[in-house]
């Protein structure tokens, strides 16, 4: 799914030529293709859509468990509507403090683009990092290619994150995969302790994804810091949590109920503040009975 002000025709295909352009000229197998066929579909409305809040179900989880993310998108000139995902933790999923990523499908984690900007890495630098072991592992990364009217959740890798510990936002944890903590300008470097680039050792450690199809181009991410725990570790913490989230609940309740309190006793003094002024001040009727009456004398 494309949008363009301009010319929507050269925008559409011009990705459609990208992915030909790899598989024709990979350096694996003699990929031959017999038969292109494309159906397109061309509208004047403007389908984007800006990602402008997401919220989680839980942040303490455990393997297994599953992340209800509900996400709130503002179509172009159009009413606010919320998508529903499930981002299950992977069963082996290690212990410890992740960033859940939320973004649309087409866009590149804040995290990476600043690391990028930091380090000066153009997209050249960036291609020659990434090797594949055979003709398959390309294949199959064409197919799992983010759509620009999906919204993904997925986990960033180790290190990655915009959030610090204490909820605020940072960018000091960000690294880039592949580069050298502190390479010198310029020098792009093996990662520390890896030898071949397109050896792929981490290839049992697929990141963990999932996405949903929208009727928009899907623009903007956010994060979540995710505490994976041991089942046992987790129900304390979230107990912990819930016995908090009561006893906010209780105090907030005691604080009505004592303002509510002195609204009650101001309300009793300004009545019988007001009582004390009517009984000072004669009726005005009585008064001219009581003039009527000398008059007739």
């Amino acid at each position: 799914m494309f949008y363009s002000s301009d010319s929507i025709s050269e925008k559409a295909v011009d990705e459609f030529y990208n992915v030909i352009d790899v598989l024709m000229n990979n350096r694996f197998i003699n990929y031959e293709i017999s038969d292109i066929s494309v159906e397109t579909e061309v509208t004047q409305d403007k389908k984007t859509a800006k990602l402008i809040d997401a919220s989680a179900s839980s942040t303490i989880v455990s393997p297994g468990d599953t992340i209800v993310v509900d996400v709130t998108l503002e179509p172009f000139r159009g009413e606010k509507v919320v998508k529903q995902i499930f981002f299950k933790v992977p069963e082996d999923q290690a212990v410890g403090q992740y960033t859940l990523e939320v973004r649309g499908g087409g866009e590149i984690p804040l995290p990476y683009v600043l690391e990028k900007q930091k380090y000066n890495l153009t997209d050249e630098i960036l291609r020659r990092l990434k090797v594949h072991k055979d003709f398959d592992e390309l294949y199959d990364e064409i197919q799992k290619t983010d759509t620009n009217n999906q919204i993904v959740v997925e986990f960033l890798e180790d290190g990655i994150s915009l959030v610090d510990e204490d909820g605020s936002k940072s960018v000091k944890k960000a690294k880039l995969k592949d580069v050298e903590s502190k390479p010198m300008p310029g020098d792009v470097k093996k990662k520390i302790g890896q030898e071949d680039l397109g050896s792929n050792k981490d290839d049992d450690n697929q990141i963990e994804k999932t996405a949903i199809d929208t009727e928009y181009i899907v623009q903007g991410d956010g994060q979540f810091t995710i505490h994976v725990m041991k089942p046992a570790d987790r129900d304390k913490a979230l107990a912990k949590r819930v016995k908090e989230v009561k006893n906010q609940i209780k105090m907030e309740h005691k604080l009505e109920l004592e303002d509510q309190s002195k609204k009650d006793k101001s309300s009793k003094k300004d009545v019988k503040k007001s009582d004390k002024q009517d009984k000072k001040t004669p009726d005005k009727k009585d008064e001219s009975k009581v003039n009527d009456t000398n008059a007739a004398e």
